[in-house]
């Protein structure tokens, strides 16, 4: 028999609207990760700075928030991935947002009795 996974007729259509509306708990939760990595990074520059003019019992405290580079370096990228990714997030939601006040507003004018006009793709 046939895997139905692979079959073109079992495949549904994607509709990005109801995608980001059904996930946008998770868009959520990779801000405030975002947050928390940026938060670690800060204590760990601020640590670096104030381990030079500690005390020894002051330094043992803040070695805990001290970074490694390799970490640091890693939880930079990080940061990166996560706010490119936020910010294509943002810039689908207001294309789609634009779409749809263009199509209610077209909708409206044909309930006024104007003639439909569509745009082309690219001008969306």
């Amino acid at each position: 028999g046939r895997d139905p996974r692979f079959d073109a007729l079992s495949r549904g259509t994607f509709d990005e609207t109801r995608f980001r509306q059904q996930y946008a708990h998770i868009f959520e939760m990779q801000r405030e990760e975002l947050k928390g990595i940026k938060t670690a990074l800060a204590e760990s520059r601020a640590a670096a700075k104030a381990m030079n003019k500690a005390s020894i019992s002051k330094k043992r405290r803040m070695k805990s928030k001290l970074l490694t580079p390799e970490a640091e370096e890693a939880l930079k990228l990080e940061v990166n991935r996560k706010s490119s990714q936020l910010k294509t997030h943002e810039q689908a939601l207001e294309k789609q947002k634009a779409k749809s006040t263009m199509r209610k507003k077209e909708v409206a004018q044909i309930a006024e009795g104007k003639k439909p006009f569509f745009k082309k793709q690219s001008e969306v």
